[in-house]
């Protein structure tokens, strides 16, 4: 996935105007060079990135943990 994203080789379109799905997305490649089981949950700003559109299985890959080694 990340590698189609990075290269451009897909374009992501948002088909209506919630952008949470892109949002996640650009989230997920901004810390996909992060080890562990999880990535931060928060954003560069500290706002927590919206992934309830998710199934609960995909929502345990983002960590609320202040202690996640990914969170900057």
């Amino acid at each position: 996935m990340f590698d189609l994203a990075d290269n451009d080789k897909l374009k992501f379109t948002a088909a209506s105007e919630d952008s949470r799905v892109l949002d996640a997305l650009a989230h997920a490649q901004r810390h996909q060079a992060a080890r562990g089981d999880h990535i931060t949950a928060f954003d560069e700003e500290g706002k927590e990135v919206d992934v309830s559109f998710a199934t609960q299985n995909r929502r345990k890959a983002t960590s609320t943990s202040p202690r996640c080694a990914s969170r900057t």
